[in-house]
């Protein structure tokens, strides 16, 4: 939920961190500890940077300081929750992991200048005890490093501390080591990749971009929907897929849908259209994967496309607009208005968890339909194989596997006395049943049972044979349960009731990204109700004047409208967004201030050295003063090419001795500060600058 955590709590040892640095972790997808690996090489460099006394105390202390938070900010509840926008996201946990790798590699950039000073045997001392480190996370850690991310880190950690060493050994150019370093880190992080993008297939595959974003089937797919946006003359009308490829169809084919899946939605609303009958995380995410067409109506969805040429679902209540080999389209005639007036029953009408078909009766009722648009099929149990299946209560069955490592099918029957639509609901506990599928008089309906479904077998003839079948593998527990409903569509009382309900709808003249607009007239008072999920961002104005949103259910928004003619208007702004933009204005006009701080009149710098200045001489020919008149580069990289020069026509040259014969027949670069109208003043950092050549990378 959306609730601030009440007590603190704490998710892992500290030291488990540190396996996280390391080659190869576990990836973090749907839950487990922050990804923070980012080269191994930073974890080398972390003791470069707090052993040189190049860098101040001041530095060192702010940034473990900085990096102590991060690791606490992942570790508690309180912190990671405010991190991620006042939410515990579902799945994909840390999102914030990306801020600390940055900060890593930030504040051990300036160490790769300094490395070449440490000593080889330093440098060893580092990969060793990383290795050590290493092992003990074997037995150490709550979360134990898998065996191949203990051997690839060890052997590339030996491979860092020979190529590091190299000019410890053999003279090495500056461009040489560098290229080394380059390689051996690409290596590394090539090696890395294409170990993790292996595993992540492994367990959890990777989908086929046939019929998910390329292929015939995706092309006809989106060339229907160009047709329908240009040919539509209603406003406001919804559209789904089935079989749906992601819980965000919607955005990957570019149409305007139900289905959602958002780190930031609202856990209320999603629990209602579980409630519903749509499958659910339970979360963040509702997804159109079955339906019946109370609900289609209901919610406006205008438009149904069938993945394939051939379905064996009758769907006679929908008007075919459009078929060939990849795919059926149907428009839905009763899709109504999302503004619909109810009686004040809606107040109180609440989609309870069980039976989603009932919950569909009672909304219709509510918003001013008949009683019973729906109504329950009788079943009775037939053949199974190898399970002994029990009715508790009403629409519970309980099943006991008799051969755990044999397959199960549990089979029930269901009555067809008349000619009509028919669907029905499963709802399970998720991953326990292997498959599911409906035969209507042989005729196969297939469908996901792996987790709780609502499934529409269409228009079905009196008398037809119709069986329902549930498979369960040999993984699955030996004992459990499911609830299984079969219902009928009342054909003349949902047309009836659709009628009724249509004429107290609103009237959509402006639809935008933030605004709906509409008109309505209605002879009575009553509860106006958008099927639109419940924002706190959303205002509503009835001719001109504000009124009071309040949800239906949580989930839906709605507020109270009295008889007559009347002007509509809804606008949407994300909460906070006036603040967060005062917030990020102030921010963005701090940040200049702070840049031109050190500044005073004509960009005269009153304060302070560029970091830059500090692998440079000053050149003061005035001691008295603190005036800088020029400066004068060290071994910098713009030197490396000469330098590099004269150890080529000169093998023997040592680089301290080519640096010498480079100063001594080089130039000296002078910059007159004042004549450029940039003279500067020193203060704390005079005091720092190198007084002899800084050896530098």
């Amino acid at each position: 939920g959306d609730k601030f955590p009440s007590a603190v709590t704490h998710y892992y040892d500290l030291f488990d961190y540190i396996g996280q640095h390391l080659m190869l972790p576990a990836p973090t997808i749907r839950d487990g500890m922050p990804n923070m690996y980012a080269g191994l090489l930073i974890l080398i460099l972390l003791p470069v940077y707090f052993f040189s006394s190049r860098i101040s105390l001041r530095d060192k202390l702010g940034h473990i300081a900085l990096i102590l938070f991060m690791i606490i900010s992942f570790n508690i509840n309180i912190l990671n929750f405010i991190w991620h926008g006042m939410h515990f996201p579902n799945q994909l946990p840390y999102r914030n992991s990306f801020v600390y790798i940055f900060l890593m590699l930030a504040m051990l950039y300036p160490a790769t200048a300094f490395i070449r000073e440490i000593k080889g045997r330093f440098l060893g001392a580092i990969c060793l005890g990383l290795m050590i480190i290493t092992l003990l996370g074997q037995k150490l850690n709550d979360t134990e490093p898998s065996i191949q991310s203990i051997y690839v880190t060890i052997i590339f950690l030996v491979i860092y501390a020979s190529v590091l060493t190299l000019d410890k050994i053999r003279k090495l150019s500056r461009r040489d080591m560098a290229r080394a370093v380059l390689l051996l880190v690409t290596a590394e992080l090539l090696v890395n990749t294409l170990l993790m993008v292996h595993e992540i297939d492994s367990n959890e595959h990777y989908s086929s971009r046939e019929g998910y974003a390329s292929g015939n089937q995706v092309k006809e797919i989106r060339s229907i929907i160009e047709r329908i946006e240009d040919e539509e003359e209603q406003l406001f009308w919804r559209m789904e897929i089935l079989q749906p490829k992601t819980t965000n169809d919607p955005y990957l084919y570019g149409y305007k849908g139900l289905s959602l899946f958002a780190s930031t939605a609202a856990e209320a609303p999603v629990k209602m259209f579980e409630n519903l009958g749509f499958h659910s995380n339970g979360i963040n995410s509702y997804k159109y994967e079955g339906s019946t067409l109370v609900l289609d109506s209901l919610f406006g969805i205008k438009y149904l496309i069938r993945r394939g040429s051939t379905t064996t679902v009758d769907d006679r209540m929908r008007v075919l607009i459009e078929e060939n080999e990849h795919l059926l389209a149907y428009q839905n005639p009763y899709a109504l208005s999302p503004g619909l007036l109810g009686t004040n029953a809606l107040q109180t009408w609440r989609s309870a968890p069980g039976n989603p078909l009932e919950a569909q009766n009672n909304l219709v009722q509510a918003l001013g339909g008949l009683p019973e648009v729906m109504m329950a099929v009788d079943q009775q149990q037939a053949v199974h194989d190898n399970l002994t299946l029990n009715l508790s209560g009403t629409n519970t069955y309980r099943y006991s596997r008799i051969d755990e490592g044999q397959k199960s099918t549990a089979r029930i029957k269901i009555s067809s006395d008349f000619s009509q639509n028919m669907y029905i609901y499963l709802k399970v506990t998720a991953n326990q049943p292997e498959e599911g599928f409906v035969l209507i008089d042989g005729e196969r309906i297939s469908f996901n049972a792996r987790r709780s479904t609502m499934v529409d077998l269409g228009f079905v003839e009196a008398g037809a044979n119709i069986e329902f079948n549930l498979n369960f593998g040999t993984s699955a527990p030996k004992d459990g349960q499911f609830d299984f409903y079969s219902y009928s569509l009342d054909e003349q009382a949902f047309e009836q009731s659709m009628e009724l309900i249509s004429r107290r709808s609103l009237d959509v003249t402006l639809v935008t990204s933030r605004k709906l607009e509409g008109q309505i007239t209605t002879d009575r008072d009553g509860v106006f109700m958008l099927t639109i999920p419940f924002d706190q961002g959303w205002t509503a104005s009835v001719d001109g004047k504000p009124v009071d949103i309040y949800a239906i259910d949580d989930g839906l928004m709605a507020f109270d409208l009295e008889a007559g003619s009347h002007e509509i208007r809804l606008k949407y702004t994300p909460p906070w967004f006036n603040r967060s933009l005062l917030i990020t204005l102030a921010s963005v006009i701090l940040l200049l201030i702070l840049y031109r701080l050190p500044y005073g009149p004509g960009g005269k710098r009153r304060f302070g050295l560029p970091v830059i200045f500090k692998e440079w001489q000053i050149i003061e020919p005035d001691k008295n003063t603190s005036k800088i008149y020029g400066y004068r580069p060290l071994k910098t990289a713009v030197f490396d090419q000469d330098i590099e020069a004269s150890q080529e026509q000169n093998p023997d040259l040592s680089d301290d001795s080519a640096v010498a014969d480079h100063e001594a027949n080089s130039t000296e670069v002078v910059a007159d500060f004042e004549a450029d109208s940039m003279e500067t003043t020193i203060d704390n950092d005079v005091s720092d600058a190198p007084k002899d050549p800084v050896d530098t990378v």
